[in-house]
């Protein structure tokens, strides 16, 4: 699962979030208290690791998505970016995850250019998702 502060900054950022089954999210009260994620089940939200139902669309508004990372590379896919994710070892050890983007552009002057960007996390969700980040923030520059 990526960090309350990566799903902050990619909301932040303008990643959208349409509510289905099987999506983790938490509202930024019970973040701040420290408690646990939710997601939604069966048209209802339930704690993660709780069967305590809620109301999905009152509750899904205002809230923070916790994008898995089937939901984080189609993202990326989507702003078409190549990605690449791989393992990083040392001996026979896994030492982090590599998020690799690579894309060809056309430019002003109708020359092609390969642009890649390169992100090293600890877990592969939040590689995934700091190169989601980098895409946004790019996009939102242009």
């Amino acid at each position: 699962m990526i960090s309350f502060e990566t799903a902050k900054a990619l909301k932040e950022a303008g990643l959208e979030w349409e509510p289905k089954l099987g999506d983790l999210f938490n509202t930024l009260e019970c973040i701040e208290a420290g408690n646990t994620s939710f997601c939604i089940w069966d048209e209802e939200i339930q704690e993660a690791y709780d069967t305590s139902g809620a109301d999905i669309d009152g509750m899904h508004k205002g809230s923070l998505w916790l994008p898995r990372l089937d939901q984080l590379l189609a993202e990326i896919v989507k702003n078409i970016w190549g990605c690449r994710l791989s393992v990083l070892w040392i001996e026979d050890f896994p030492k982090g995850y590599e998020c690799l983007l690579s894309r060809t552009e056309e430019t002003e002057e109708g020359k092609w250019e390969e642009f890649a960007q390169r992100f090293v996390t600890a877990s592969p969700e939040e590689a995934a998702a700091q190169a989601l980040l980098w895409i946004l923030r790019k996009e939102a520059t242009k």
